[in-house]
């Protein structure tokens, strides 16, 4: 099984413009149902957040061997640490090192992979950076239940809550879909949620962040048939946002080494 690399930076820049510019607008607060989604619209949501994996160049994925039996298959959410891996890899390893390169992947293309190789001992681990750790140990500290684990478990998204039924906050997508985003960058959900003060400030006291594991997240999507779970987007991280518009071929040319077409 390998991880696909991405066919073109042109469709992630226009992707992503589309989005960062979505997210500036009015935001609202909505009411999300109960989760479920059919599997094709669930691997939609996923195909628009792009990660980074270390791959040789026919596309098969670093594995580092855990034991006899287990592999472990590293995907990085910033493209920094993914290029920071290589580097260290080509210091201390070169043969190896310098038969790989950072890849640009999609969550979807990541998700297939950890389901096909489920039960082979591959397994895939997301590294979140150390912002996102350390706001999601903060704001998981004052969420969870006495029953649950002291350590936010798992690869944090962001989601925040206002108003007196604490719904979701929403933005406006076309001409009349809401859109409930998720965000993997929490200073991306803070100036989000800065915004929506400035147009509302009766919701100031009422708005609540809550952090979520990724992993738990592709689980619940992948439950039941509920249409109107399309309705969630996945935000990246800017980092992400920004290398892909400097590295769209419009742009320049992507650094060797780095994630490319």
């Amino acid at each position: 099984m390998r991880l696909a690399k991405m066919r073109s930076l042109i469709r992630w820049t226009v992707k992503l413009g589309v989005m960062s510019s979505a997210v500036l607008g009015t935001w609202f607060i909505t009411s999300l149902p109960a989760w479920a989604i059919p599997r094709d619209e669930m691997l939609k949501i996923l195909e628009s957040v792009p990660m980074f994996a270390i791959t040789d160049p026919e596309g098969a994925p670093l594995v580092q061997n855990l034991d006899q039996n287990r592999g472990l298959v590293n995907v990085f959410l910033s493209p920094s640490q993914a290029q920071t891996l290589l580097e260290e890899l080509r210091a201390q390893k070169p043969e190896v090192g310098n038969r790989v390169s950072v890849s640009l992947v999609s969550l979807d293309e990541t998700f297939l992979f950890a389901e096909a190789n489920e039960e082979s001992g591959l397994l895939l681990n997301y590294i979140p950076t150390q912002t996102q750790l350390e706001y999601a140990q903060r704001v998981w500290t004052n969420q969870r239940r006495p029953d649950q684990p002291e350590q936010f478990p798992g690869t944090p998204l962001f989601i925040a809550r206002a108003g007196a039924n604490q719904n979701y906050l929403s933005y406006r997508r076309g001409d009349s879909e809401e859109v409930v985003p998720f965000f993997f960058d929490p200073v991306r959900l803070d100036e989000v949620v800065s915004d929506l003060i400035a147009q509302d400030p009766s919701v100031q006291g009422t708005i609540t962040v809550e952090v979520v594991p990724l992993e738990g997240v592709l689980k619940t999507l992948e439950a039941d048939d509920d249409p109107d779970l399309g309705r969630i987007e996945l935000v990246p991280l800017r980092e992400t946002i920004e290398f892909i518009n400097a590295n769209s071929p419009q742009n320049s040319t992507a650094p060797a080494g780095s994630a490319g077409n």
